[in-house]
């Protein structure tokens, strides 16, 4: 309930040690609540200069407009890799149209894409990676040599392949920002790193070819 949600904002405040959030995010939206009521609360927020944007994640294009018709609505975050593109089908397209900033959860795919993960690792049991298709023994062979090419690309400008990835995910259509995990604190700035490399449109193509030569796009 609306009460709760007030708790946990100003629980995150004290624990921050700040007056505001930049941005809240919905984590994932309760059918049980409408949109509209949860919506009229972050504006009221907003309004008490708790928070300053609104965003949303795991959201359908439906949730998206019923967002924005209730007031300024102004990121949604959803997962996005160059294994996982589903983003591109529907909110990609809907956020550029409106303006909206897209925040790509896992762009290193749960550090699959990192190139430091063994093509024959195993995953234990209750590790959410076991159960992926994309950590599939068939598929990691060809998740490493896409890697492979990709830092062929990087390695000619002393990119790690993360650095390259996640610089691919951003020069994305419409994408904004690459939420990207960490280990320790050496790999946290290597990351962000990333954020300042523009990758050449040649560099681009040669990636996107790398992609769909190892992973072609399925018919229909």
């Amino acid at each position: 309930g609306a009460e709760a949600v007030r708790a946990d904002l100003e629980g995150s405040l004290r624990r921050l040690g700040t007056d505001y959030v930049d941005l809240y995010l919905t984590h994932f939206q309760d059918p049980t609540t409408p949109i509209e009521e949860t919506m009229a609360l972050l504006l009221d927020f907003k309004k008490q200069g708790k928070i300053r944007a609104i965003g949303a994640c795991n959201a359908t294009v439906d949730d998206l407009e019923r967002y924005r018709a209730a007031g300024l609505f102004d990121a949604d975050q959803e997962r996005y890799s160059m294994l996982d593109r589903n983003l591109e089908q529907a909110q990609g397209p809907w956020c550029r149209r409106h303006n909206v900033a897209v925040l790509a959860s896992s762009p290193l795919h749960h550090g699959l894409l990192t190139g430091t993960a063994a093509p024959d690792r195993a995953y234990p049991e209750g590790d959410l990676r076991r159960d992926l298709p994309t950590f599939k023994p068939e598929n990691l062979k060809k998740v490493a040599a896409l890697l492979g090419r990709i830092k062929t690309v990087g390695g000619r400008r002393d990119l790690t392949v993360s650095q390259t990835v996640i610089a691919w995910t951003l020069a994305q259509p419409g994408l904004t920002h690459a939420l990207v995990g960490a280990r320790t604190p050496a790999q946290a700035v290597e990351n962000a790193k990333a954020g300042d490399v523009e990758l050449t449109p040649e560099e681009q193509a040669e990636i996107d070819r790398a992609i769909s030569e190892t992973f072609p796009p399925k018919a229909g």
